[in-house]
């Protein structure tokens, strides 16, 4: 597996979820409905972090996910400066994305569907993320863009909602 850190450098449980991540990203690498799934649950996690860190009453906001959907979480973070507009418009076209890929028999991932990430990818590089053969690198700059600038209050969240796990992770990796 190229490209992933070595497991035995986690110490903290965000390090961990970094690694799960990355893991679970690169094993579904070929399957776009996957990789979509994966990275949109990890996006509604970091979300809910944001909530959580940022929102006084996170936890009627968490706890009533009829009324408060994914959707209406984004305005909120939106609304109060701590997403900024380019955030909240990559993560409202993702949920979009998220949506094609549930609720569609047959998904395909095209070009079309891939430009409202292009913002986000770095220009420099020479793989073309039009192209959906290299959409795990548009989750990888998606998911760790957004865990990198908020990598304080997300870190507090994930290491106090799952301050149980301690090293060694190895159990966690078990298939």
């Amino acid at each position: 597996m190229k490209h992933l850190p070595n497991i035995s450098k986690a110490k903290t449980p965000t390090d961990l979820l970094n690694f799960r991540i990355m893991l679970e990203l690169h094993n579904a690498e070929d399957m776009p409905r996957f990789l979509i799934v994966i990275a949109h649950s990890v996006l509604e996690l970091f979300v809910n972090g944001l909530i959580k860190a940022h929102c006084k009453n996170w936890k009627i906001i968490l706890d009533d996910k009829r009324g408060y959907t994914q959707a209406t979480k984004l305005v909120i973070l939106n609304e109060v400066g701590i997403l900024d507009k380019e955030q909240f418009t990559v993560l409202r076209a993702f949920k979009k994305l998220r949506n094609d890929a549930a609720h569609e028999t047959i998904f395909n991932l095209t070009p079309a569907q891939l430009k409202p990430f292009l913002c986000i990818m770095p220009k420099d590089k020479k793989l073309d993320f039009e192209d959906p053969k290299n959409f795990m690198f548009i989750c990888y700059y998606l998911v760790f863009g957004i865990f990198s600038k908020h990598k304080d209050a997300l870190s507090k969240y994930i290491d106090d909602t799952h301050s149980d796990i301690k090293p060694p992770f190895k159990a966690l990796f078990s298939q």
